[in-house]
């Protein structure tokens, strides 16, 4: 879609620009045509590079919600050293994107609605961190307490869908 505007805005200039008039000295005809060729090129990529970083840190926030939750199950089925990892792995791209959505409020309208909203960039680091660690695993124990409620053997139930979802999530594949 941004490629498409960017396209759209390149014609526009392209247009509007002046066309290189026919002088005596080829240099000069030559560097108002490579003007007009740098400023399309400019109106095209730069919204490209743009929108790249802003679905790299959307991506991020996707990948903290994932291995957080991924944290949460296998942490239930009794795999603390891949609970471990995934917690670390969460806490590393939550950091990055932490850092992206207090510079760029807007980057919360595109991540997973557990996530809007909570960062505001009014507190420290740890504190945001906090809030989003919150409320990813109130989200995924939501899952887990719902199974041990409908469930004669909670334990069992509670592992066994912490297995279902760590698998059904592709868990082990994050990195």
């Amino acid at each position: 879609m941004e490629g498409g505007i960017g396209q759209k805005l390149g014609a526009i200039i392209l247009k509007k620009l002046p066309r290189p008039i026919a002088f005596r000295s080829r240099s000069l005809r030559q560097t108002r045509s490579g003007s007009r060729w740098l400023a399309a090129f400019l109106v095209l990529v730069m919204p490209l590079s743009s929108a790249h970083a802003e679905n790299q840190h959307i991506k991020e926030a996707k990948t903290m919600r994932a291995a957080f939750r991924c944290s949460l199950w296998a942490g239930s089925t009794g795999d603390l050293s891949e609970s471990t990892r995934l917690l670390e792995l969460g806490f590393r791209e939550g950091t990055r994107y932490l850092e992206a959505a207090t510079k760029d409020a807007t980057l919360q309208f595109n991540v997973p609605e557990v996530l809007r909203g909570k960062v505001t960039g009014a507190y420290n680091k740890d504190f945001e961190m906090g809030r989003l660690y919150e409320a990813v695993f109130a989200e995924a124990n939501a899952m887990l307490l719902n199974a041990a409620l409908a469930n004669d053997e909670a334990s069992t139930a509670m592992k066994a869908v912490a297995r279902s979802q760590f698998i059904n999530e592709n868990c082990s594949i994050l990195r």
